[in-house]
């Protein structure tokens, strides 16, 4: 991507401030190199540093233990990059350059990074929540993303398909009901191509909140070769299956996500209705 939109809240430890300042909160990189970051500073202050140099400074200062929206909006460009970067909603620092990194190398971001670390790779103490990230693709969720939160809900009964063999529980949705995941201790599995497993999920506490997306989250592996050799995840929504991206998992467990920034059977932004009445699930494929 070549423009985000990036959002994360921090509190951080007092203490630390002190013995480790210039933390970097947000970070952009690629293929492994960071080029761009956002920074709590010794005066506990925002910092921008793009390419190794820090290019910004912010005025307000940050209080220890406090809650904080910190957005970033990252735009690479050679000459009309930007780094924007507000706090709880209100613009701090903007700043216009070279975005590019490695001396204008880097033109792209492939990874986004929320870690309080320092120089050798020390880790910072606080507390990071409510991750989320636009890019500028899409009819939905291009630009700045605003006020909110994430809310987890994991299984919590059988959905309308029960196929799979569950291993390690008594039934399957107990098997894909633990966050976070525990691999190889319980888990659903099938060795038939067009076997399908959905779950219902766990109600939301909210009611009347404007819900910008729905992420499905997956952990998978293959035992062998053979097939079936992939798998698509799947939300149900009306009585309709709607898949996500074919799958080929590795052999051993990894995490695949796929987002649904609008209700696939209306069109129209998700209700907390239609998240109740949502299924989950997974579908194998030769």
């Amino acid at each position: 991507a070549t423009e985000l939109y990036i959002r994360g809240c921090v509190r951080y430890d007092p203490l630390d401030y002190l013995l480790k300042p210039n933390n970097n909160f947000i970070s952009w990189l690629k293929d492994g190199s960071i080029f761009g970051s956002v920074q709590i500073t010794a005066n506990s202050q925002i910092a921008i540093v793009v390419d190794g140099m820090t290019q910004a400074t912010g005025t307000r200062q940050l209080f220890h233990e406090t809650w904080y929206i910190i957005e970033v909006r990252v735009k690479i460009d050679s000459v009309v990059g930007i780094v924007d970067v507000r706090i709880d909603g209100i613009s701090e620092i903007s700043w216009s350059g070279d975005t590019r990194g490695l001396g204008g190398l880097l033109t792209s971001i492939d990874t986004v990074r929320w870690a309080m670390t320092i120089g050798g790779g020390v880790k910072g103490a606080g507390y990071m929540d409510d991750f989320a990230i636009n890019d500028i693709s899409g009819a939905a969720n291009t630009s700045w993303v605003g006020e909110g939160e994430t809310i987890a809900l994991v299984p919590n009964a059988a959905g309308s398909n029960t196929v799979w063999t569950a291993q390690g529980a008594a039934t399957n949705w107990q098997c894909v009901d633990e966050m976070p995941p525990d691999d190889g201790t319980t888990y659903v599995w099938t060795n038939t191509v067009g076997n399908k497993d959905s779950y219902n999920i766990q109600d939301m506490s909210l009611s009347s909140e404007k819900i910008y997306a729905v992420q499905l989250n997956s952990w998978l592996y293959k035992s062998s070769a053979a097939i079936p050799s992939s798998v698509k995840g799947l939300v149900i929504v009306g009585g309709i299956t709607y898949y996500g991206q074919s799958i080929s998992p590795p052999f051993s467990f990894a995490r695949y996500s796929k987002v649904w920034e609008r209700n696939p059977n209306s069109g129209a932004l998700w209700t907390d209705s239609d998240i109740n009445a949502l299924q989950i699930g997974v579908e194998s494929f030769a």
